[in-house]
């Protein structure tokens, strides 16, 4: 029984841990934490990677723009990797 209680514990100390790390590495960078650049050139000078052009020009009847676009939200371009 004790050895039972053990496993099971084990499992889902090992099961939370897993989840907090898989999903932190799926959190996408919130828009007020990117840095958002006029030209993609200068993001990729900047980042040294690839970038992707951000735009949020639909906003649905009924909703503000940070509700949809995020708080603090810049057109431009920003880093592949900060957009999932």
């Amino acid at each position: 029984m004790k050895n039972t209680f053990i496993i099971v514990f084990i499992i889902l100390v090992v099961g939370v841990v897993g989840y907090f790390v898989f999903t932190k590495k799926e959190t996408p960078t919130l828009p007020s934490e990117q840095i958002v650049f006029f030209t993609e050139e200068e993001c990729q000078r900047e980042t040294g990677g690839d970038c992707r052009f951000q735009n949020c020009d639909y906003i649905q009847s009924g909703k503000t723009i940070e509700e949809v676009c995020g708080k603090n939200f810049k057109k431009g371009w920003v880093s592949a990797e900060d957009i999932k």
